[in-house]
């Protein structure tokens, strides 16, 4: 849900911007609206991590090989097994 709420109020506040230089608004106009886009891509890129639904650019050195998950799904299942019995 907040993802779509950072890409409605960067739709908003772009289409603002574009409507005020197609219809001929004074400059401050222009100006205020840009900013508010700006602030709106500002906040969306420094969100923090638990805000996050997923890794848009994922790090090319934490990229784990399906035999590394395999591994470690089976460590982890082990584990609760030895907890429950």
């Amino acid at each position: 849900m907040k993802e779509w709420a950072y890409a409605g109020a960067f739709f908003n506040f772009s289409g603002a911007v574009i409507s005020h230089l197609a219809s001929g608004s004074e400059w401050y106009h222009v100006g205020y609206t840009f900013l508010f886009t700006l602030c709106t891509l500002t906040s969306w890129a420094l969100r923090p991590s638990n805000r996050v639904l997923g890794n848009l650019y994922p790090h090319p050195g934490r990229h784990q090989s399906p035999d590394a998950i395999q591994q470690t799904d089976t460590s982890e299942h082990a584990s609760a097994a030895h907890r429950i019995g």
